[in-house]
């Protein structure tokens, strides 16, 4: 496992030039401590040169039969070339595989190249029969495709297991409707009955239980109306 110390140098390991993963990292260590002792399916929708992806085989793959699943074009999203965030993207895929390879636990890992809609799809059916305890979604930001992300993974999500949230509070877009919180917040009161929130903040962590338990219902805010659409 990698120590908080060691973690912030991983750099000198592995061919990493973005930070983005670690400001969540010490909720992750809280959070999800919990996987680490059996072993476990992890499904990460998005995973750019792979530092998340790295953080979790060296720290929740304490166990041979642990399998990672990722999802990822290795396009890059729409802010990445339009100047918002304007990162490098090229030979991104064969930089994530390297990286992966260096952790010497490749052999755990299963890279799904296209969209995530479109792999998601293929996950769900009767075929794979595979389901995850913990998903992270860090794929496209803009708000429809978080949605899609969302309902096709929970129907992958474990009892008890927990789905990740990136960028629950980044507001990149000047349209409230197209940013990732209207989607989440969609998601979760459609599911209110059967979530439990671990943490929220610019990250959101919520626990898949049981419907018709007897536990409280939280209503999440939605945008006002006049705030979500063009007035006319």
């Amino acid at each position: 496992m990698l120590a908080d110390k060691d973690y912030e140098n991983i750099g000198k390991d592995y061919e990493l030039s973005q930070n983005w993963f670690v400001p969540g990292r010490p909720q992750w260590q809280r959070l999800i401590t919990e996987l680490s002792d059996r072993p476990i399916n992890v499904l990460e929708i998005g995973v750019f040169e792979g530092r998340s992806s790295i953080w979790i085989l060296e720290n929740l793959f304490n166990h041979a039969d642990s399998r990672l699943i990722t999802i990822d074009t290795f396009e890059g999203a729409i802010e990445h070339t339009s100047g918002i965030c304007q990162v490098e993207l090229k030979h991104l895929e064969t930089k994530f595989r390297a990286n992966i390879e260096r952790t010497r636990k490749g052999h755990q890992v299963s890279v799904m190249k296209g969209h995530s809609y479109e792999n998601l799809i293929i996950l769900n059916s009767k075929e794979s029969g595979v389901r995850f305890d913990l998903i992270y979604i860090d794929g496209s930001h803009n708000a429809e495709d978080v949605l899609a992300d969302a309902i096709l993974s929970w129907r992958l999500l474990k009892e008890n297991g927990i789905l990740i949230f990136d960028d629950y509070g980044l507001e990149r877009y000047k349209e409230p409707y197209n940013n990732p919180r209207i989607a989440i917040d969609s998601f979760l009161n459609c599911h209110a009955f059967e979530i439990e929130v671990l943490h929220e903040n610019y990250q959101l962590a919520i626990r898949k239980v049981g419907k018709g338990k007897d536990r409280a219902y939280t209503v999440f805010k939605l945008l006002p109306a006049d705030e979500i659409f063009f007035k006319i």
